[in-house]
């Protein structure tokens, strides 16, 4: 008889288990993605349960919470949204899809590898980023979640609010030109080209005498 060991791999290699591990990291993703946008607009009623006690939530039938995916919705969100990750998790449940995607089809729909890259920096700049543009808005505070607040504490304090801007914004801009290779170049100021003065022709010239003559008079 097979040993445990050998169990586990044969059941990691059965096209069974790569199945059922990408149906889950698909339907993973699509929960996580209705946790977190219901985490906008019910985080506020339920801070107060999911902060205490995740036993006791579930233990006790009387404590409800609004998340559309219930008690389970709740604590996902509040952890990777409040104590993590903040706005940027939403990249957790785009990764959760392409990853059960490629697993269950066999396809990739983007690159992996540059779609991890990307996915790596965004889950670590905008969470101090969302931080630091709403520092001075409370409500709001939980975009950049528990690390971007926890970065932003430590740039402000290191460098000044002015200079934990400027840094941001240099690897922010840094990013964009390494993704997009942005050409820098001064605005070009269109040269008048030298026209060839046109003959003048005698009605004209008439006319400009004419008009010579009238304003002589209005002189005088």
């Amino acid at each position: 008889a097979p040993s445990g060991p050998s169990k586990i791999m044969t059941m990691a290699k059965d096209e069974r288990t790569h199945k059922i591990t990408g149906l889950f990291l698909l339907l993973m993703s699509v929960f996580m993605l209705i946790a977190f946008t219901s985490y906008f607009f019910t985080w506020k009623n339920d801070q107060s349960l999911v902060s205490g006690s995740w036993f006791d939530l579930f233990r006790f039938s009387d404590k409800k919470v609004d998340n559309w995916l219930g008690k389970f919705g709740a604590i996902l969100s509040h952890q990777f949204m409040f104590v993590w990750f903040g706005l940027s998790a939403f990249v957790l449940a785009f990764l959760s899809f392409l990853t059960g995607f490629r697993i269950l089809f066999r396809a990739d729909l983007l690159p992996m590898k540059k779609t991890l890259r990307y996915a790596a920096f965004t889950l670590f700049f905008l969470p101090p980023a969302m931080s630091f543009i709403f520092a001075q808005k409370p409500d709001l505070q939980f975009l950049g979640g528990g690390l971007g607040y926890q970065i932003n504490m430590w740039l402000t304090l290191s460098i000044g609010r002015v200079g934990a801007g400027f840094l941001l914004g240099f690897i922010g801009l840094s990013f964009l030109v390494a993704i997009f290779n942005f050409n820098f170049r001064l605005p070009q100021i269109n040269k008048q080209e030298n026209k060839t003065p046109q003959p003048v022709t005698a009605e004209e010239e008439i006319a400009t005498i004419a008009g010579n003559k009238m304003r002589d008079e209005m002189d005088l």
